[in-house]
């Protein structure tokens, strides 16, 4: 096992527990997911720092405000990391306001938001608008596809320097190509995998040479959401054998931790997404550029739906 992989496995599980001593009674996976976003940014979580951002978010934010409820432990990891957690907590504001004129309120703008929150008002105004121009198109192209669930995909491949036309044309071809899941599940895919840099086919093929090279080594991958982080890692592995190596590692190092163990504890199919989570933060240099990062933001944009849809939270959203 390479001595980086077993290293951010150590973080990782540190800090899943570190967020869930100041976030206590979220759902589960929420732990995980915060977890991934401060070691995949090369930080780890300070629960002084954390519990300060969590009162200022409070007092900032009403109990029914989007930045509430399943987006608070995420945004208040994202405001820990920044130098200063009040502007950011701002910043973010004042682009989840943008994003509202074009979409509507939504709790998975927010985290849109964040990733705008760091840029110039003057780019975040277009980046929105052409984020909902895209929506419209694959709305009119793919109306029983395409829901309130793809605003934050849309919003990261307006951050693309290709053509609207050219974005879409891809997320179709890439949907065409693989058939691994449902057709929603897909969707997501296809959406993640053109937001990274590269031949369509390609990439498809990387794919499911990391799938199926789980199943020839005794790990068998979900088909479900699962499927965003494997597509986030296919969009950054360098070689499917190393990523099958790297993942398969991984999830024996984790099964060895008592998180991991006992009869109420994830299941199989989740510790090794976990193990996948892990690799790609491995394989991600600390510090890129955004255009670098997008797919691993979309793969965690599309589990923080997920993880809220299975904890039957789901919120009452307005679309436009």
């Amino acid at each position: 096992m390479k001595e980086r992989l077993k290293q951010l496995c150590d973080q990782f599980l540190a800090a899943k527990a570190g967020i869930k001593d100041v976030f206590g009674m979220e759902y589960d996976e929420i732990y995980t997911l915060c977890a991934n976003m401060l070691v995949s940014r090369g930080k780890l979580p300070d629960a002084a720092v954390l519990r300060r951002c969590r009162e200022l978010l409070k007092t900032k934010a009403g109990i029914f405000s989007s930045f509430r409820g399943t987006m608070e432990a995420p945004v208040c990891c994202l405001m820990s990391v920044a130098d200063e957690p009040e502007q950011k907590f701002a910043r973010i504001e004042k682009a989840h306001s943008v994003l509202k004129r074009h979409f509507g309120d939504s709790q998975y703008l927010v985290y849109a938001s964040a990733v705008l929150s760091d840029m110039p008002t003057e780019i975040v105004e277009g980046v929105s608008a052409r984020a909902r121009n895209i929506y419209d198109l694959m709305k009119r192209r793919h109306p029983f596809l395409t829901s309130y669930e793809d605003h934050v995909f849309c919003v990261l491949l307006a951050m693309s320097e290709r053509s609207d036309e050219e974005l879409i044309s891809e997320t179709e071809q890439i949907y065409k190509s693989l058939n691994l899941s449902d057709s929603n599940t897909m969707q997501s895919v296809s959406h993640i995998l053109a937001l990274a840099e590269g031949d369509p086919a390609e990439k498809c093929d990387i794919l499911k040479g990391i799938f199926n090279g789980l199943k020839e080594v005794g790990k068998k991958y979900g088909t479900y959401g699962e499927l965003a982080v494997l597509a986030a890692l296919a969009a950054v592995s360098p070689d499917i054998t190393d990523a099958v190596t790297d993942i398969a590692d991984a999830d024996d190092y984790l099964s060895l931790n008592k998180e991991y163990r006992g009869f109420f504890n994830c299941g199989e199919h989740t510790r090794l997404m976990h193990a996948a989570l892990i690799t790609a933060a491995s394989y991600a240099p600390v510090g890129s550029d955004i255009s670098g990062t997008l797919p691993m933001i979309a793969a965690e944009d599309a589990l923080l739906y997920i993880y809220d849809a299975s904890s039957d939270t789901m919120v009452m959203m307005t679309t436009m």
